[in-house]
């Protein structure tokens, strides 16, 4: 409740700064950024599109629009934005993340697979991209596949506990009992 109080005082801060001065384009990402944070996505819309009008060449100021949209469920708007997004910034991993996570919406696991890929290649530090293609793997009983990328993850951050509980799950479907057991232990 505090940290809500607080992002809310921010909110202010930021649209009061950017009445004072609407030239000064950090403002506009930052505020977006908040508003992503207390989930008011449409106004986080509204503010990045009013930076891409200042500066339509800044990377940041996409993802944070095609995230917004994503969040809204506006799935065509996401993917322009974030397309723009890579196009000017070709390593951003977190754009082709978030290009993956359109894609598995829509059931395209195979070009959300390929998305995630490219995020991993930019960043191979992206647990969050290690766990949606072994998600994926998981729903395509590819067990074998979603131990793989399970274990990346796990090996990346070992405190992640929801890389071990989905490495737990993979052993636990592959019929790996033991390994799951051990797994699920340490995500508890």
């Amino acid at each position: 409740e505090e940290e809500n109080e607080n992002l809310n005082q921010a909110v202010k801060y930021y649209e009061s700064a950017l009445e004072l001065n609407g030239s000064q384009s950090s403002l506009y990402l930052n505020l977006g950024n908040l508003y992503q944070k207390i989930e008011n996505y449409n106004s986080a819309v509204s503010i990045f599109k009013q930076g891409i009008k200042m500066r339509d060449d800044f990377a940041p100021y996409y993802i944070g629009l095609g995230e917004s949209y994503l969040k809204l469920g506006n799935y065509d708007e996401a993917e322009s934005a974030l397309k723009k997004a890579v196009k000017i910034n070709s390593n951003s991993y977190y754009g082709y993340y978030l290009l993956g996570q359109i894609e598995k919406k829509r059931g395209n696991f195979d070009q959300a697979l390929n998305y995630y890929s490219q995020s991993l290649k930019y960043n191979n530090n992206y647990v969050q991209a290690y766990l949606a293609e072994g998600r994926i793997h998981l729903e395509r009983e590819e067990n074998y596949r979603a131990i793989s990328r399970f274990s990346l993850a796990v090996e990346k951050n070992l405190e992640y506990t929801e890389s071990r509980y989905y490495l737990g799950l993979a052993y636990y479907r592959a019929d790996m009992l033991e390994a799951a057991r051990a797994e699920l232990r340490k995500a508890l």
